[in-house]
């Protein structure tokens, strides 16, 4: 006889709260967490920084990829550097691309009216450290 296991879903909050304690760094997807191999501390850094400041303007609203009518902006982060590629698409369906390589620059999102500096994107980023 099989038995079998429920799985659990995870909100952004709880895998935000785990993902900060967890030994071995992790990426979740569609409410599942899923382990990361070969994830630096860079790139965990920058992944925590990005998406701690962004869970404050999606708190208590609906946004799951799925129940988005259309994909309108996605962002690229370097680990290594300060470089930032910002992809937006407009109202007639083109993709605006821009790139920012200076900490002084603002990433702006307008579909989500949220903002982050690269100073706050790279917070705690070692780049010497080439993990």
């Amino acid at each position: 006889m099989q038995v079998q296991t429920r799985k659990h879903i995870y909100t952004p909050e709880e895998y935000l709260e785990l993902e900060e304690k967890a030994l071995y760094k992790s990426e979740y997807r569609d409410g599942e967490i899923i382990p990361m191999t070969g994830g630096t501390t860079n790139h965990n850094q920058i992944a925590l920084n990005f998406a701690s400041s962004l869970l404050y303007v999606i708190r208590g609203k609906k946004y799951r990829y799925r129940s988005i009518p259309q994909f309108k902006e996605y962002v690229l982060v370097e680990q290594n550097q300060y470089q930032v590629m910002h992809y937006s698409k407009t109202n007639e369906g083109e993709w605006i691309f821009r790139e920012y390589k200076s900490e002084n620059y603002l990433v702006k999102l307008q579909h989500l009216d949220f903002e982050i500096s690269l100073v706050d994107i790279y917070q705690d980023v070692n780049f010497d450290d080439k993990e």
